[in-house]
């Protein structure tokens, strides 16, 4: 069973008519804070420290890049960092690699243009061409351009030598001849 409420109505309140009980209260919104100028100065505060923040931040940076700079000086200064020029295009060994690579492409095919000082090692066709020595002489002049080009290294002996170029130009022959294998030439 329901409970019903029964509420009393005042003196000539019609239930029926749709009339509220209480009459209507304007909304006057939130309360104000009690010191409104206190805003303005939160907002001051905050500014402030962003600005601090930054300006501590750059200086740090500088600061750091400064004693980057001062102790490379030094280390130059001693004369512990010393490098050996790197080596331009113009290096011999690289100029004798290069054209080595391009009798390689040539007598192998244009997929050996990708191919690693060791992966031209490794190869089997390149000692079925050359024979055992002559592979190993390829790969040496490769592999000594590649030191020269990639770790600036200095080899104790000359860049060149008529011998580097005479064995070169052999190798290069024999790359070009369509009839040299391994017992050949």
């Amino acid at each position: 069973m329901i409970p019903q409420v029964t509420q009393t109505l005042p003196d000539g309140a019609n239930p029926l008519r749709g009339e509220p009980v209480l009459p209507p209260r304007p909304n006057l919104g939130p309360e104000p804070w009690p010191n409104e100028a206190g805003g303005i100065g939160w907002g001051l505060l905050f500014s402030v420290l962003v600005l601090l923040l930054a300006l501590g931040l750059l200086v740090w940076t500088r600061m750091q890049g400064m004693g980057r700079r001062r102790a490379d000086r030094q280390v130059l200064q001693r004369g512990q960092n010393l490098h050996l020029p790197s080596p331009t295009p113009d290096d011999p060994r690289i100029h004798h690699a290069e054209m080595l690579r391009d009798a390689l492409i040539a007598a192998f095919g244009p997929s050996w243009r990708a191919k690693t000082t060791e992966e031209i090692a490794a190869e089997p066709e390149l000692l079925n061409r050359l024979g055992p020595e002559r592979s190993a002489q390829v790969v040496t002049l490769l592999s000594e351009a590649d030191r020269a080009k990639f770790a600036g290294s200095a080899t104790d002996r000359p860049l060149t030598s008529e011998d580097d170029t005479t064995r070169l130009a052999e190798l290069i022959s024999l790359l070009n001849s369509p009839s040299t294998g391994a017992g050949r030439g």
